[in-house]
This record gives C-alpha cells, sequence and structure tokens, in this order.
C-alpha cells in the first residue's frame, strides 16, 4: 500500500474535522480574506530506501518539484527567471526576485569551526558527510531574522537536519506553514523534493539511504480547496509503492545533478486536478 496516500488521507481527515476556522494573512487573488482549518505538528516518516512519498490522489509534477529544490540549494537563486516555472510569480517583483529569501539565504558563506574553508551550508554538509558523518552539526537552515523584512516572503519550508547511522543517511525537514492541498500535504510537493534531495545528498557522499521525516508546525486545509480535498477522500489508497532512483551512471558532483537524473519507479496516478489556487 502507498503509504503517502495513507497519511495524506488520514491528515485530510484530521484537519477537516477542525471547529475551529481561523481567518489568515494571506489573501485570495481577488483580494478576498482567506480562512483555515489546521492542525499542529503533523508528522510522516518513510524509509526511501524501500518507498517514495509520492501520493496518487492527485498526479503530481515530481520533476517540477526537484527543478524547484535545486534552484534554492544548488544554484542558490532567489530570481524566478533562473526556475522557469510560475509558481513563484506572485511574490516576484518586476525583475523576477524574491529578495533576500530562499536562495539568498541557502547561497551564503560561512566560516565554520569543522571545515577548513568558507562555504555554503549545503556544502558544509557535503564534506561532514565525507569526513566526519558521526557529526551532530549536520543543518541547513534559511531562518535569518536579521533580514526577515527583505524577503518576499518568510521561509515556509526553513531547516533540514541530517544524521548519518548505520550507513544510512537519515534527514528530517521543518516546516512552519504547510498548505496542505497544494504543497504540504504526504506525498506532494515538499515531501517529493527534499526526499529527491536526500537521494542526491547520499549519492554523491557514497552512503545508503535510509529515513525521511517531515514535521510541519501548522498543516492547514484553506477554505477554497476543501471541496477538492473532500473529493479526494473518496479515493482509497494505491496498492503498488512509488520508489524513487538516481539513474545509472549519474554524477556524483551535487551541483550538476538535475531532475532529469531521476527515476521514478510504480507512480499511477489516480486523478488530475490542476488549477488549485494558492494565496498569497
Amino acid at each position: 500500500m502507498n503509504k503517502a496516500d495513507l497519511y495524506f488521507l488520514v491528515q485530510a481527515k484530521r484537519i477537516l474535522k477542525q471547529e475551529t476556522e481561523q481567518e489568515t494573512r494571506a489573501k485570495w487573488a481577488d483580494g478576498s480574506k482567506t480562512k483555515t482549518k489546521a492542525i499542529f505538528a503533523a508528522l510522516t516518516r518513510f524509509d526511501l530506501s524501500k518507498e517514495f512519498p509520492i501520493t496518487t490522489l492527485r498526479k503530481q509534477y515530481w520533476k517540477s518539484a526537484i527543478k524547484e529544490v535545486f534552484w534554492i540549494h544548488q544554484k542558490y537563486s532567489n530570481n524566478t527567471k533562473d526556475l522557469g516555472l510560475k509558481i513563484w510569480d506572485q511574490w516576484a517583483d518586476e525583475t523576477g526576485s524574491i529578495k533576500k529569501a530562499y536562495g539568498y539565504q541557502a547561497g551564503k558563506k560561512y566560516k565554520w569551526t569543522d571545515v577548513p574553508f568558507e562555504c555554503t551550508q549545503i556544502e558544509r554538509v557535503l564534506y561532514l558527510l565525507k569526513k566526519d558523518p558521526a557529526s551532530r552539526r549536520l543543518r541547513v537552515t534559511l531562518i535569518n531574522n536579521e533580514e526577515v523584512t527583505e524577503k518576499a516572503l518568510e521561509e515556509c519550508v526553513h531547516t533540514m537536519e541530517f544524521a548519518v547511522l548505520d550507513g544510512k543517511l537519515n534527514m528530517i525537514l521543518e516546516q512552519r506553514s504547510g498548505d496542505f492541498a497544494v504543497a504540504a500535504g504526504s506525498g506532494n510537493w515538499n515531501e517529493i523534493q527534499f526526499s529527491a534531495l536526500q537521494i542526491a545528498l547520499a549519492h554523491c557522499s557514497d552512503l545508503k539511504i535510509g529515513e525521511f521525516a517531515h514535521v510541519t508546525t501548522n498543516l492547514h486545509i484553506y477554505d477554497k480547496h476543501e471541496t477538492i480535498v473532500k473529493e479526494m477522500l473518496k479515493l482509497k489508497p494505491a496498492d503498488k509503492v512509488p520508489f524513487m532512483k538516481l539513474k545509472e551512471g549519474t554524477t556524483k558532483d551535487f551541483f550538476k545533478i538535475t531532475e532529469q537524473d531521476f527515476e521514478l519507479i510504480n507512480y499511477y496516478p489516480q486523478t488530475e486536478i490542476k488549477d488549485l489556487e494558492v494565496a498569497g
């Protein structure tokens, strides 16, 4: 059974049965206010050596999801023109910039006590995975309170923490806020892209792949999305278990891996839902 589907259905039911509906900061494109129902500290976990977190309940454009995470953590870009997708357009200025968010923070170089040269956070992780895999400082975070007023959007997915145990690379992804229907529900955009990133890091570090865990502090369904989510609740988890791997011969240079290097097996979407409006 597809575990991502099962998680998705359980999360959806938990959120929709909440009695409290909160008015939020975000607005719809027509300027109207948004409301959400939410749950606290939603947690999923997957063994990536056996399964990949992608839901079949709605078709996922998984290559685009991976392309976005590499835009941030490979290209260190904060400009939508480097991405080639429209998902950031509502937060970008006329030049395509989302200011000092995401890729801007990921691309900063620092001096470290455990790395003999200045480097970015992801470069530090790659160095330590080879030189000191037992390190408990394997972390990448985009949180920067000093520059928060200079960001087009305060990062939703903000921190990755890693642990190498028994030769396996494990990761927990931390997210402050998650739009369940659009990106943060189990097996959706966020879990797809960061699980793929974890697979790439393990590959480049000659490590086996381990567990992926994802915790979202506020996982919510917007009022306009409730009808769609309720329709998805009529579906059942798929019997086949999707699996993601890198193609044979993929480079071990992390910064040269692309979304085209991944192969997704046993993925058969049950529905295709387009044009889910994103609150901004």
